[in-house]
């Protein structure tokens, strides 16, 4: 419905009706070039020969216009050790995009395909880290690499201690080590707090 069929210099027009139907009537017999148009759809033209007396049928099957789109693809890590993080969120305001996965053994990987061209922000977020956001350019017909480094989270009060071992036995002049990691709530570690 809405659709334009029109000569080029405009004297003949219709528009079509829901059903995608149109009618020029009293046209004057000769060659015709009609041209029809609907936003969001490629135009298409046809060449009509009109004689008198006669019905002449023109049909159009307008193609839909195709965005132009870019990739935007990269990899989520952990900025103390570089590992990748799975399960991550990347997330374009408050629409939730995708999450980070397994690759090909590559941990931390995301690929969001098929975006229009234009600027996005987006922020990567994952338990345990804090969020990262950044301005990522979709270019058309062309994969845009945009990587997040997250920082771990901090706590400011320990909820669990534990050590490992958890029991050693030394004898006379004898040493060993003993491992003790200090967590907050959902796991974060626990800055400047001192065990003894």
């Amino acid at each position: 419905a809405g659709a334009d069929v029109s000569t080029p210099d405009g004297i003949y027009s219709a528009v079509t009706n829901d059903d995608g139907e149109y009618a020029i009537y009293d046209v004057t017999p000769g060659e015709y070039v009609l041209t029809a148009s609907a936003t969001g759809f490629e135009s298409a033209f046809q060449a009509v020969t009109v004689e008198e007396g006669k019905t002449s049928t023109a049909n159009f099957a307008l193609q839909p216009i195709k965005p132009d789109t870019g990739n935007i693809t990269g990899r989520v890590t952990n900025a103390v050790d570089g590992t990748g993080i799975d399960d991550a969120k990347i997330s374009s305001g408050e629409t939730l995009l995708t999450t980070t996965s397994t690759v090909n053994g590559v941990t931390g990987v995301y690929a969001l395909p098929d975006l229009s061209v234009g600027d996005y922000t987006l922020t990567a977020s994952a338990t345990g880290f804090e969020s990262l956001s950044q301005i990522v350019t979709v270019i058309e017909d062309e994969t845009t690499i945009a990587n997040f480094r997250l920082q771990p989270e901090t706590c400011e009060v320990a909820t669990t201690i534990e050590a490992s071992p958890t029991e050693l036995t030394l004898k006379k002049r004898q040493s060993d080590e003993v491992t003790v990691t200090v967590t907050g709530e959902n796991g974060c570690p626990v800055e400047r707090d001192t065990v003894k």
